[in-house]
């Protein structure tokens, strides 16, 4: 009996996930086929100097705007076409250390923090269709990855070059989320 029970309350919730649509990450709006980038901008945030050499704010900036502008290349969805929706994407990068807020701050670098506004306009009218604003956005590492922000590892420029990936790949999902 009790199996029985337990069988039906599995079924019941697995058809109830079936049928359930993924969650829409942008407002609906009427956008055209491809998308122009009327324009693109990045800003570094930190609170701590250290003193290994990081990542400029220009050298993160041209990084994750040419990530974007590749992946949305690859996706079909950029046109240099002024009748296009234009988009003007405001970047914010925070990055972050293994003792940010305390006494003893360190150059070991911790997950980052993203936020980002997305300015969508009509291309031929520049009417406002829609304004996408994300903040508190963060990195999530694997397993490994938590291990060495605990150790103090991540001493060098190159574990940057993840966190700028996913910060492009969030913008993207969020440009394409608009065509659907």
């Amino acid at each position: 009996m009790k199996r029985n029970i337990l069988l039906s309350i599995v079924i019941i919730f697995g058809l109830a996930g079936c049928g359930s649509s993924p969650v829409k990450l942008t407002p609906s709006i009427k956008t055209t086929e491809k998308f122009r980038i009327n324009s693109i901008s990045l800003k570094l945030v930190q609170t701590v100097t250290p003193e290994i050499v990081y990542h400029t704010e220009k050298e993160i900036s041209d990084i994750v705007i040419a990530k974007i502008k590749d992946k949305l290349n690859k996706e079909n969805l950029l046109s240099d076409n002024k009748a296009m929706t234009s988009l003007d994407i405001k970047m914010t990068y925070y990055r972050t250390f293994v003792g940010d807020g305390t006494p003893f701050p360190s150059d070991s670098l911790r997950y980052p923090e993203y936020a980002f506004e997305i300015v969508v306009k009509d291309g031929i009218s520049g009417k406002l269709l829609a304004t996408i604003n994300r903040d508190n956005l963060a990195y999530s590492g694997n397993f490994f990855d938590h291990l060495q922000v605990a150790a103090m590892t991540f001493r060098d420029k190159s574990y940057e070059i993840p966190f700028m990936e996913v910060f492009a790949n969030t913008i993207v999902e969020y440009i394409k989320d608009m065509k659907q």
